[in-house]
């Protein structure tokens, strides 16, 4: 898998801290959440850019399967209009991130790939909000956390940078 450092997620240390207790609750089941925040571009020097994924709020969702090794993050359509609301409306933010936690290594497993595919695509004439997101895994066990993106056709593994707040 390729490693792209010029993608980055910035997660201040107190969302760090809720996406473990949001995987500490769920347990022995996955967790799963959205990361809102900003996007943007960040030029490094006159030849090279990066872009910056900044996380400003993070809500943790109970999953509507209560699995071992896989999730699904809203079938409660009103659940997730209320975090839009909140987050997208309220507080001007962006989903930046979908989160969720394995009981194996945090990467992708094979599902994580084919609904990253699915999700990167566009449909029709609406702008995708799924598009380019990037997926923080946390290990269950030891909350190693990593992020990825399925961006142009590939996956990568993003630089996931964890910063006071």
């Amino acid at each position: 898998m390729k490693r792209e450092n010029d993608i980055k997620l910035i997660l201040p240390l107190s969302i760090v801290e809720e996406l473990k207790t949001c995987n500490r609750k769920a347990l022995p089941i996955e967790s799963c959440g959205l990361i809102f925040g900003e996007i943007a571009e960040v030029e490094i020097n006159l030849e090279k850019r990066q872009i910056h994924y900044r996380g400003k709020r993070f809500y943790c969702i109970k999953s509507n399967v209560e699995s071992l090794g896989s999730f699904n993050l809203i079938q409660d359509s009103d659940k997730y209009f209320e975090i839009h609301q909140e987050a997208v409306i309220r507080n001007k933010l962006r989903m930046i991130s979908i989160f969720h936690s394995h009981p194996v290594p945090a990467y992708p497993s094979s599902i994580d790939v084919e609904n990253m595919k699915f999700l990167d695509k566009d449909i029709g004439k609406v702008k995708n909000p799924f598009k380019n997101q990037i997926w923080t895994i946390m290990n269950m066990e030891t909350e190693e956390i990593n992020g990825f993106i399925y961006f142009n056709e590939e996956l990568m593994q993003i630089d996931l940078q964890i910063r006071k707040n």
